[in-house]
């Protein structure tokens, strides 16, 4: 994998016909009271769809793998994250249960034809549209049918914090390329929901930017555990942590950054996981986990299991962190944020793949 940083490095890098290419701009939004989680993708080629089994298929009969730009898609989910003491509920025979948070809306709609801007500056699919606004920043207008019934509307701004984040790329794959376009913005956000409610909240949020061709490497063993967080300090510093572990070849890496100062990126000493979970559809990832900066000192904690999953399936799952660490000085951090764990196989997996269509819906 290949890890660019900074807004300048947010453009389009595939072409929209390119056979087997994919793309996808992420953004993610905690609010500043800890009661909602907002998730916005843009997709081109969406590869967590039945895009990637036909891509998989192409390779093996000598057809043509399709267009990405005929799996454009738009995701939306806004969860309502339950307070830490019911997190874990207890069934009549006494066994616990670990909750969700509650799904206030959701979306994931496949479109085809979308338009993207070549200096990544806009992109219109369906009738959602994401587009750089003057301070670098990025405001997405949103107006999704739901899954089954009713539709989301949404006005969402994401202004990056501090000076514009640089650094040298790190790695040498380019099979895929994940773009850290902005660890910490502040955001606003209005969403209107299927049943007519209006929530708006500020928040913290995360932006940043993935493309590349399919199939993904790794065979097997493929998929990922994700995670960032925003973490402040005593005197109110705030940091940025993100993890990354690839599960099919010994790759891994802590990002750290702080405002106004330059990104630090290594490959992380990862101390042994403490607790483990699997979830309904035995899709397996980490409950806790420590990861540690070996030239700084840095140590930073994921501790998953103080809140309610965000998505759960049987190859891709979401929920809310809690991080704790220490920064180089040793002085205490706290705070919140995402993580996901994706395995890839499991897409062309004869009955996930096809309890996968249950959770989109194709749209003219």
């Amino acid at each position: 994998m290949r890890i660019l940083f900074g807004p300048e490095q947010d453009g389009l890098h595939i072409a929209p016909d390119a056979p087997g290419g994919y793309e996808w701009w992420y953004f993610d939004a905690l609010s500043d009271d800890g009661k909602y989680a907002l998730v916005v993708i843009f997709f081109l080629g969406a590869p967590m769809s039945p895009y990637y089994r036909a891509v998989v298929d192409s390779r093996g009969f000598g057809r043509t793998p399709p267009s990405p730009n005929d799996w454009c898609a738009v995701f939306v989910s806004l969860h309502e994250i339950p307070p830490p003491s019911v997190v874990f509920t207890t069934n009549p025979h006494g066994a616990r249960k670990r909750r969700s948070a509650e799904e206030r809306a959701y979306a994931y709609n496949l479109y085809r034809d979308g338009r993207f801007a070549a200096d990544g500056s806009e992109i219109v699919i369906g009738d959602s549209r994401m587009c750089r606004t003057v301070n670098d920043g990025w405001r997405l207008s949103l107006t999704e049918r739901c899954l089954w019934f009713g539709r989301i509307t949404a006005d969402i701004e994401f202004a990056p914090t501090g000076d514009p984040i640089a650094g040298d790329p790190f790695g040498r794959d380019d099979d895929h390329t994940w773009v850290c376009v902005a660890p910490h913005c502040r955001v606003t956000a209005s969403v209107r929901t299927a049943d007519g409610q209006t929530i708006d909240f500020p928040a913290d949020g995360y932006h940043d930017h993935n493309f590349g061709t399919l199939p993904w490497a790794g065979g097997e063993d493929a998929g990922w555990f994700w995670a960032r967080g925003h973490l402040s300090g005593e005197n109110g510093e705030r940091t940025t942590a993100i993890v990354y572990t690839h599960t099919g070849e010994p790759e891994r890496f802590l990002l750290t950054h702080r405002a106004g100062s330059p990104i630090r990126i290594t490959d992380a000493a990862r101390s042994a996981v403490t607790v483990t979970y699997r979830n309904p559809y035995g899709l397996d990832y980490r409950l806790s986990e420590r990861f540690e900066q070996p030239e700084s000192g840095e140590v930073f904690v994921l501790r998953c299991n103080a809140f309610g999953d965000l998505l759960r399936g049987p190859f891709y799952g979401r929920w809310v962190v809690e991080i704790s660490g220490t920064d180089e000085k040793g002085a205490p951090l706290q705070g919140k944020g995402i993580a996901e764990a994706f395995r890839p196989s499991r897409l062309c997996h004869p009955i996930w793949s096809r309890l996968m269509r249950t959770r989109f819906r194709r749209r003219s």
